[in-house]
């Protein structure tokens, strides 16, 4: 699930809007620490994104290498010989 840091903002300016008319000190560091929370869910949000953007190349890296890998064992295999045929000449026919 990704949430987009607009989403995220709105919810900072609430937090924000919520401490400036805090009528106490208990208020006022419930919603610091929940401004700090979402900042922290930024953050970490990059590095998981960056992570989930390399496993995302690395799945599509290794696709294609294992479709040519397949072809290559398919097309290694050595043709039948037909009567007469000796198989490995570039004159069979």
């Amino acid at each position: 699930m990704t949430i987009s840091y607009d989403v995220i903002f709105e919810k900072m300016e609430h937090e924000l809007k919520q401490a400036k008319v805090a009528s106490n000190d208990t208020e006022l560091q419930a919603h610091i620490y929940a401004l700090k929370t979402l900042t922290e869910i930024i953050l970490s949000g990059k590095s998981a994104i960056n992570s989930i953007n390399q496993q995302k190349v690395s799945k599509v890296n290794l696709t294609p290498q294992k479709e040519v890998h397949n072809l290559a064992i398919l097309n290694s295999e050595t043709p039948k010989s037909e009567d007469g045929a000796n198989g490995d000449s570039i004159f069979d026919f």
